[in-house]
């Protein structure tokens, strides 16, 4: 009777060894999973070893017999070595003896495109879970799609997972960091847990138990699950009032308003973590006052200023608006620039809708003057019609050789000759005019008009804000800091607004030499002088000027030689 238990023991030990290796051979059938899925080469360039392995038992296998879908695109060899031929796309494909198929995409581009962006699609904040001696193939997502920048992929622990081009397995439990990289240092990372069993997390806490955060600011919480290796690393994240603060599952806060909030991080087995969050509010602008002028000259521009009320008010997210553009513009500098003649209501709003206007009315254009076929822009400013515009009348051309005190002389900047049709195709003529000795501008004003005194300058400055000390001054270093409220928008290395309409540009001047020196042109781009018809009182041979700089918002008032060739601007009688 024993003998006969023993027989039979050892009949069904040999059957089940039969039918656990007639599994295991039909498990070798399972799948075949390539090293990628696709890959991008260039024509003519380096070719590619494509490895296969067989499921379930993750050995890489060499019984593969290897084809491409078109060869005239790319080739491959028995051993699954891909070589590039010409432009387009080939498929190749992988099948064992027991007909299980694979398959991978090859690209083929004219040039090598370089990956500009790389990230793993199976990468999550979690990190990815794999048990041991499980295979997975990672996909990379590259931009541009078709870019072939060499690919390096590593293992921060090779003892608990390996990586070969793209085909992860895992070796032993613990967690590393899986890389892959172009050689232009491009990178993606995955987080990889490796288990042998589940583990289930044994604590969680958040980085900071206390934070504070200001009113319409972000910050990301961290949560931290022990033990590291935790195979379900997956955290929810919840607010106690979503009102005052949200929270999205990558554990970035949202401050929404003032107040007090808790945010949970929950672990995947129901431990949970808490982090005290203040939210600190913005104080916000409950009124807000506009400061310009309420009227402007047509094609005048300023630039407002704002007060909010109470002072320390933080909300400077604001929109400047117009309510007729046709009458004025205004950017969100607050540079208003008028247009038309009439009315418009310039709004600066603030986030929380509070509201700062100011009317402005855009005064209608003095009438142009029209003198010798050509005409000038005019500004009416305080009751006086003023030529916004530089003179440019040329019966005659000087060059710098011609200078006088008494007789009238014309030149034009950076032009050295006698031809009047030559001077006037200069792109320097077609911008800033002609630039007159003292004597020319005297004679050659138009009738009606004269040349500005020195006290009818006084008065303009005197009414755009310059202090009485100031106006006084004669300092040839200049005197007041109103020069941008006459200068230009344009041309000027310092920023003009041209409030009053004048329009002064940067056209440079004729310095005439002192004794045996030579005159020049000097200035374009950086200074403008402009005669006034008042002489020196000491020297008959002076007269003022108003003097302009890039460098300084004062306003030079002096007196220099009758000679020099500066711009004129006429006024009406």
């Amino acid at each position: 009777m024993k003998r006969i238990l023993t027989i039979f023991i050892t009949l069904f030990i040999i059957t089940a060894y039969s039918c656990d290796k007639k599994e295991k051979e039909n498990l070798e059938t399972y799948k075949i999973i390539l090293n990628t899925e696709s890959i991008n080469l260039v024509k003519g360039g380096d070719s590619y070893q494509l490895e296969a392995y067989q499921l379930p038992k993750m050995t890489k296998t060499t019984d593969i017999k290897w084809s491409s879908s078109d060869e005239k695109i790319a080739t491959v060899t028995s051993k699954g070595i891909i070589t590039p031929i010409a432009e387009g796309k080939a498929t190749i494909k992988a099948i064992d003896k027991n007909k299980i198929e694979s398959h991978c995409i090859v690209n083929v581009n004219k040039n090598n495109i370089l990956t500009k962006e790389l990230n793993i699609k199976e990468s999550t904040e979690e990190g990815l879970v794999i048990k041991v001696d499980e295979t997975k193939n990672l996909t990379l997502l590259k931009k541009p799609e078709n870019s072939n920048s060499t690919i390096t992929w590593t293992s921060s622990n090779t003892n608990i997972a390996t990586i070969n081009n793209g085909v992860l397995t895992g070796k032993k439990s613990g967690k590393v960091t899986i890389i892959a990289k172009t050689k232009d240092y491009v990178k993606a990372k995955c987080i990889v847990i490796v288990s042998d069993k589940e583990i289930s997390a044994e604590s969680i806490k958040i980085s900071k138990e206390n934070v504070e955060i200001k009113e319409g600011e972000k910050k990301v919480l961290n949560a931290i699950i022990l033990p590291e290796n935790t195979t379900n690393q997956k955290v929810v994240w919840s607010s106690s009032d979503s009102k005052i603060a949200s929270v999205v599952k990558t554990g970035q806060v949202s401050a929404l308003k003032g107040g007090n909030v808790k945010i949970t991080a929950t672990s995947s087995n129901g431990l949970k973590a808490v982090c005290n969050v203040t939210i600190i509010p913005i104080i916000w602008a409950t009124e807000i006052q506009i400061q310009g002028k309420s009227e402007m000259p047509e094609e005048g521009e300023q630039v407002l200023s704002y007060t909010m009320i109470p002072k320390n008010a933080e909300n400077e997210d604001f929109v400047f608006s117009s309510s007729n553009e046709d009458v004025a513009s205004v950017n969100q500098d607050g540079k208003v620039v008028a247009l038309n003649p009439g009315k418009t209501i310039i709004s600066l709003t603030t986030k929380n809708d509070v509201k700062g206007t100011l009317e402005i009315t855009v005064l209608k254009g003095s009438d142009p003057l029209v003198y010798e076929g050509r005409t000038y822009k005019t500004v009416e400013i305080n009751g006086k019609i003023w030529m916004s515009q530089n003179f440019a009348y040329l019966p005659k051309v000087n060059t710098l050789d011609e200078t006088s005190t008494d007789e009238d002389r014309i030149y034009v900047y950076d032009y050295n000759g006698n031809d009047v049709e030559a001077a006037k195709k200069t792109n320097e003529y077609k911008v800033y005019g002609a630039l007159y000795n003292y004597a020319a501008a005297v004679k050659y004003c138009p009738k009606g008009w004269h040349l500005a005194t020195h006290d009818e300058w006084k008065e303009l400055e005197r009414y755009f804000g310059m202090s009485e000390e100031d106006i006084e001054n004669t300092d040839y270093s200049g005197r007041g800091d109103i020069a941008y409220k006459f200068k230009s928008t344009l041309g000027w290395k310092s920023k003009g607004t041209n409030e009053s309409g004048l329009n002064i540009i940067a056209c440079g001047s004729m310095q005439s030499g002192y004794s045996n020196s030579k005159s020049y042109f000097s200035g374009a781009n950086s200074s403008a002088n402009i005669w006034t018809s008042s002489q020196s009182e000491s020297l008959k041979s002076y007269a003022y000027y108003r003097g302009f700089t890039s460098y300084s918002e004062k306003i030079t008032s002096n007196d220099c030689p009758k000679s020099k060739g500066y711009s004129v601007r006429y006024v009406k009688d």
